[in-house]
């Protein structure tokens, strides 16, 4: 159940900060931000696979995290840390 509730208050959230967008797309990517972390990377196509058939025809809108993304990087380089890009996707 506090499983459900995460999502549950992520689509909350996402749903205060961007009232007019549609709320399918809302849940669909309140589910993934919620989840996508949890997964191993063999995991993944599976649960993506999943969620397409929950939501056949509606796909994420891709949100750049520029500024987020750039400052993982500065704070890895800086801390002589080594930097991939999947590392950065499961921070986000």
């Amino acid at each position: 159940m506090r499983a459900v509730k995460s999502v549950l208050t992520a689509a909350g959230n996402l749903k205060e900060k961007f009232p007019e967008d549609d709320e399918t797309i809302l849940m669909l990517r309140a589910l993934l931000d919620v989840n996508l972390a949890k997964f191993l990377s063999f995991d993944l196509p599976l649960f993506k696979n999943i969620m397409g058939d929950l939501f056949p025809g509606i796909t994420k809108p891709i949100i750049p995290y520029t500024e987020l993304k750039d400052a993982c990087r500065t704070y890895i380089v800086n801390n002589n840390l080594q930097w991939n890009e999947h590392q950065i996707s499961k921070i986000i």
